[in-house]
């Protein structure tokens, strides 16, 4: 079995994670923000092992896109050796057209 894949976050990710944490402290609950970051944090963290197992983005030969579990937030990230790169953390209900120019090129 292959030896599990490093995770590195970009500060785009980081800052993403914050700003969705920000969010729904403000329109639901201390609660529901922890609940949706461990459950987005649970799922980068399962891109230890078989990071392929996700399809690319529809945008970039390169780029992969995981859907979390049960809710609207998608996370992209590139694999390179034996890294997965988080590159982005968005609600997946957003028009997506800037993500495309910003990951895209």
């Amino acid at each position: 079995m292959r030896q599990a894949y490093n995770i590195a976050i970009s500060d785009d990710a980081k800052q993403a994670l914050m700003s969705l944490y920000e969010y729904y402290v403000d329109v639901a609950s201390y609660i529901v923000a922890e609940a949706n970051i461990t459950a987005i944090q649970e799922a980068i963290g399962s891109l230890e092992y078989f990071p392929e197992r996700c399809p690319m983005a529809d945008f970039s030969p390169n780029i992969r896109k995981m859907v979390v579990p049960k809710l609207p937030f998608l996370v992209y990230y590139t694999i390179i050796e034996d890294t997965v790169h988080i590159l982005e953390v968005l609600d997946g209900r957003r028009d997506l057209a800037f993500l495309k120019q910003k990951l895209g090129s």
